[in-house]
């Protein structure tokens, strides 16, 4: 098995996987997208939080959120509960992608970059809700492409594309879905309440 990071093949076999990577790679901790109205579209954790707990910080972001002068369009990023966290709120949705607090800065910036730009490439610079929604399972299996463990094994954007392609054509169309473990289409309530008074964040 090998995998790509910066234009380098490291071959699976030949060390561990965390051993390879750990001086070319930061540790990303978590992804989470939300629409916006605070609703969990997606989330993927690499931090042992059982899903009780990731509710919980999820509001927690909320709160952090409300409280922000964030810009439409631009990439924000603020300190909580030990992580550095990155901000982007494009369309209908906002992306959170967490990181160590020691964690190299500008490679989680690079990591933005390259999330955003296949996230477009799937959706064709479409995010709206319906549109992600659309296009979820496509999407969960980028971040799949992207991140092993939260290491960064695939850096490649064109890589991802094609790999993506390859698993629609080998196992048929995607469906879109609503909800699954890792899905809602709740989160009313403070959720909601929250966001509703940072509409303006939004556009």
């Amino acid at each position: 098995c090998k995998i790509i990071y910066e234009d380098e093949i490291y071959d699976l076999t030949e060390v561990d996987l965390e051993e390879q990577l750990s001086n070319v790679a930061c540790l990303v901790k978590f992804v989470i997208i939300l629409d916006n109205s605070g609703k969990l579209i997606y989330s993927k954790y690499f931090t042992g939080k059982d899903q009780q707990k990731q509710r919980e910080f999820e509001k927690q972001l909320c709160f952090q959120v409300k409280n922000l002068n964030i810009c439409p369009g631009e990439l924000d990023i603020f300190s909580m509960d030990d992580y550095n966290i990155f901000v982007k709120i494009i369309g209908e949705i906002a992306y959170f992608i967490g990181l160590n607090e020691e964690d190299n800065e500008c490679l989680g910036y690079n990591f933005c970059k390259l999330f955003e730009n296949c996230l477009a490439s799937i959706t064709n610079d479409n995010f709206e809700r319906p549109k992600i929604f659309d296009n979820l399972e496509k999407i969960i299996v980028m971040i799949d492409e992207m991140l092993y463990n939260g290491l960064i094994v695939n850096s490649d954007p064109d890589s991802i594309s094609k790999l993506i392609s390859h698993q629609e054509e080998t196992s048929g169309k995607f469906i879109s879905f609503g909800t699954n473990d890792n899905t809602s289409s709740g989160g009313g309530g403070l959720f909601s309440s929250l966001f509703s008074g940072a509409k303006s964040i939004f556009g």
